[in-house]
């Protein structure tokens, strides 16, 4: 039985993927100690895992960082200093590490100990042959420096200090998203990953790691011919503006939608619902998207992946420049359209939701892609190149 130190975010849509892989390892005889943030105790302890809360995290405003690359990588080194030493205070001697591709602390702890690493990459992986085929991405990218420049020169300081303490070299700036680990566990399709064909063997697409997951909600009543789904995520869900237009876009008509708000949002300020809209703070995805007919999302890799592998044509408007890219992957694959944050009206939600539902070669071209996600092995396959690599 070995012994893996799995190091994680504190982020839902990098934890959620990782689950289901780390249950498999369990259940295979392996002992995990999973660290992220106290809020994922319950689902994290549900697999079988020895949870540890980080107690030195200090991230701040996940909204603000996540819209510029430069800011959260500086964030990330800067928040992840405490935390290395904390890890490493806790005297493990693990057979091997487990790192989200984006925690910086994690990838250091690997690097210190000294151990086979394995990255966990709950996004696409970016390379510049990613962003070179993407014009609008590259540009976009160079134009988060300038206003950035403080956090670039945050960023080689502390990388700096953890050089001079620890005798390792850490991650650079953009490799905080371009991490490659000796073995890295994609949890997309190579079919749907940007430029997938480029990236050498030690990369291992997995698909969608979707397992079972903690329930305690039940299902709105869905007795309308059509439903349609809602949600922005976890991090841009207080968008009240967006929720009252998809009130004015879609109230009073032949579907039925579900709308998820989250935690933070005050449902009564949303004003009157209408008769055909469900609004809750949290709705169990996985339950509901084999009942859905389109699903309008942030275009957050969990939420997209979920949707395709349940073949729902998707409309994906972007809260940030990686939620864009997987939108583009949406339309060129023919599975849902994009529409911008600028270009969001009632009328604009109207019309590519019905586009959507009355146009049958998006649901095809979904179901499709759902296809080659359950193709891609999943959790199982993971487990299997993890134990592989370490064993």
């Amino acid at each position: 039985m070995g012994h893996g130190l799995f190091i994680n975010l504190p982020a839902t849509g990098h934890v959620n993927p990782t689950l289901a892989v780390v249950r498999e390892l369990i259940t295979r005889g392996e002992r995990i100690t999973y660290y992220t943030a106290e809020a994922f105790r319950e689902v994290v302890t549900q697999t079988g895992a020895d949870f540890r809360a980080y107690q030195r995290l200090a991230l701040g405003d996940e909204a603000r960082l996540a819209t510029n690359f430069v800011r959260l990588a500086a964030k990330l080194i800067e928040a992840g200093e405490p935390l290395i030493a904390e890890i490493l205070e806790d005297g493990h001697q693990p057979d091997y590490v487990i790192t989200d591709s984006m925690t910086v602390w994690g990838i250091c702890v690997a690097r210190i100990l000294d151990v086979p690493t394995v990255a966990s990459s709950a996004v696409f992986v970016f390379s510049s042959a990613v962003a070179r085929s993407r014009p609008r991405f590259l540009v976009q990218s160079v134009g988060m420096m300038v206003p950035a420049l403080p956090d670039v020169f945050a960023f080689q300081r502390a990388a700096a200090r953890i050089r001079e303490r620890y005798g390792i070299e850490p991650p650079g700036l953009m490799d905080t998203f371009t991490a490659d680990a000796p073995l890295n566990i994609v949890y997309t399709s190579r079919g749907f990953q940007p430029n997938g064909e480029q990236f050498p063997e030690h990369y291992t697409f997995v698909g969608p790691s979707i397992g079972e997951r903690p329930g305690g909600e039940e299902l709105p009543d869905l007795s309308g011919e059509r439903v349609v789904y809602i949600s922005l995520g976890t991090i841009f869900n207080e968008r009240a503006d967006f929720f009252r237009m998809c009130f004015e876009a879609f109230g009073g008509t032949d579907l039925q939608v579900v709308m998820a708000v989250g935690t933070r949002l005050d449902i009564g300020s949303l004003g009157a619902v209408p008769e055909n809209i469900v609004v809750r703070g949290y709705v169990p995805q996985l339950d509901l998207l084999p009942h859905v007919d389109a699903f309008i999302t942030h275009g957050g890799m969990n939420s997209v992946h979920e949707g395709l592998w349940f073949g729902v044509p998707l409309l994906v408007i972007p809260q940030m420049l990686e939620q864009w890219l997987v939108g583009q992957r949406v339309v060129e694959t023919g599975a849902g359209l994009l529409l911008e944050n600028e270009a969001v009206t009632a009328a604009a939600l109207r019309k590519a939701v019905r586009h959507l539902l009355d146009e049958p070669a998006f649901r095809e071209h979904a179901g499709r892609l759902g296809e080659s996600f359950r193709a891609a092995g999943g959790y199982r396959r993971a487990a299997d190149a993890i134990l592989e690599y370490v064993t």
